[in-house]
């Protein structure tokens, strides 16, 4: 489908504190403890970069207790985009309630979702693991636009739910059928204004076509398999729905075998048990 301008809504804007941070972290001359006392400057984001530093997803030997410690075990990069997700979520996530659809599904989906997308990124590019938090935070982030929807335009987003049935339970048409845009090219922009790098905008952007992404497109081919797999492992936010997704449609998006799905698929089991302190970032607002 054809994309616009997106003039539908008015994006949130970054907020001085985290502006203080990107700043700083994008400041080759700046140290560690200038990034770190930026980021103590407001106490909740403070916390979760301590939190996610010291949690199983990094893998972490030895704790870290201060924040200048976290800044120099994950380094700049790293922090900015976690801030920046961290940011995200607080700005965007709904308070309004829609009777047939749950964020908290849909926050352990993205959760789940981006544990697949590291993954499978990694089978796709053959690269060996690293500490960049890429392709996690873009599967995280993937269906950030559907919050920024429903948060501006509550009962635009309610014709949404209530057609979604004649799509198959499938948003990314339901949206465009009443906006002419959808959570996708949504997210993309957010993030974008945001300053996470393109890497995770696009792939954002671009995961329900990925073969449209160009550059981008391992990234966004991963996100949309990862998006597919999380479908098979957590329950839909549609209340009451089932999504029908075998793993051959995760094969088949991802262009790995069965034999690579599953096995991934036993890693995210197992993953997703180490990240509490994700999938916690959203409970206050739920």
């Amino acid at each position: 489908m054809p994309r616009r301008p997106l003039k539908v809504f008015n994006l949130p804007n970054m907020p001085a504190a985290l502006l203080r941070v990107v700043h700083i972290a994008n400041d080759e001359s700046a140290t560690a403890e200038e990034l770190a006392d930026a980021i103590m400057l407001d106490p909740s984001l403070a916390t979760r970069i301590l939190r996610i530093a010291n949690s199983a997803y990094f893998g972490r030997l030895k704790k870290v207790d201060t924040i200048t410690e976290a800044v120099v075990a994950l380094g700049f990069n790293c922090i900015r985009n976690l801030a920046t997700t961290a940011y995200i979520i607080d700005a965007v996530f709904p308070e309004e309630r829609f009777p047939t659809f749950s964020w908290r599904h849909l926050w352990v989906h993205s959760v789940a979702c981006a544990t697949c997308t590291e993954l499978i990124y990694t089978a796709i590019t053959l690269y060996p693991y690293t500490s960049d938090e890429c392709a996690f935070l873009a599967g995280l982030l993937h269906d950030v636009g559907k919050m920024v929807i429903a948060l501006a335009a509550p009962h635009k987003f309610n014709e949404i739910l209530e057609v979604c049935p004649d799509y198959g339970f499938d948003m990314f048409n339901a949206e465009y059928s009443i906006l002419r845009t959808d959570h996708a090219e949504v997210g993309e922009l957010l993030t974008a204004e945001w300053g996470l790098p393109p890497t995770i905008s696009k792939a954002i952007g671009w995961h329900h076509t990925p073969k449209a992404a160009k550059e981008f497109q391992d990234l966004a081919r991963a996100v949309s398999a990862g998006n597919l797999l999380a479908k098979r492992l957590t329950k839909s936010p549609f209340v009451g729905h089932v999504p029908s997704v075998s793993v051959q449609d995760v094969a088949e998006i991802s262009r790995l075998s069965i034999s690579k799905i599953h096995h991934i698929t036993n890693l995210v089991r197992a993953k997703m048990q180490t990240l509490t302190d994700i999938i916690s970032w959203a409970e206050v607002r739920l």
